[in-house]
């Protein structure tokens, strides 16, 4: 439609009878209006709730993903050495004789602090031993540097270093059974005690 006919389609010519005369009525076209688009701030508020709410899901999501993590990789080193340790049951006396260069060979590292001596957040993974068969026990707190007693930190009884107990002294020969273990982050069944609660304190015992 050009500018014209528009012009021309707002007017009306209306004539009245009555009074024999030509009245001209005005329409306006409708009005136009200019559209700011924005958010108001209640819509904002609400917006940077959500994405709030997102984001601490999210990060908790996150956090709870790296805790699982890391606890398998303590069960699967644990269960490694465990393995490695029985492996060195010598039959004279039914007890294991392992020692530092034993367990760098059976986990291909020589050098001391590349073995699997601590979990992945640099807690030490803690060694009971004794002289007889049927050790039982697990510690009775999470530790963070200093293994609870009686445990003692597994490299320590590797090395028969320090002041640690002959029945703990995994080189001296003299252990017939043992426990290991390692603190969790998100507890869990520990294999040497199946059928109680689980806890963050995770052991795997010796065979015998």
């Amino acid at each position: 439609m050009s500018a014209l006919q528009s012009f021309i389609s707002s007017w009306f010519i209306v004539h009245s009878k009555k009074q024999d005369k030509i009245t001209i009525i005005y329409k306006p076209q409708a009005k136009r209006t200019n559209n700011h688009f924005g958010f108001t701030l209640i819509e904002l508020m609400v917006s940077i709730a959500i994405v709030a709410i997102l984001a601490t899901i999210g990060i908790t999501a996150y956090g709870t993903t790296q805790q699982t993590a890391r606890d398998a990789r303590r069960k699967s080193e644990l269960k490694a050495i465990a393995d490695s340790i029985e492996a060195t049951k010598t039959g004279r006396g039914n007890t294991y004789l392992y020692t530092v260069a034993d367990f760098g060979n059976d986990f291909g590292r020589t050098t001391g602090n590349n073995l699997p001596y601590f979990d992945p957040q640099g807690r030490h993974y803690c060694f009971h031993g004794r002289a007889t068969v049927g050790l039982t026990g697990n510690p009775s707190v999470v530790w963070t540097t200093a293994c609870p007693s009686p445990f003692q930190r597994f490299n320590e009884s590797l090395a028969g270093a320090g002041a640690v107990p002959a029945a703990d002294n995994l080189a001296g020969g003299t252990v017939a059974s043992w426990i290991i273990c390692t603190a969790l982050e998100r507890a869990a069944l520990s294999p040497n005690t199946p059928t109680a609660a689980p806890t963050q304190i995770y052991c795997i015992n010796s065979t015998q």
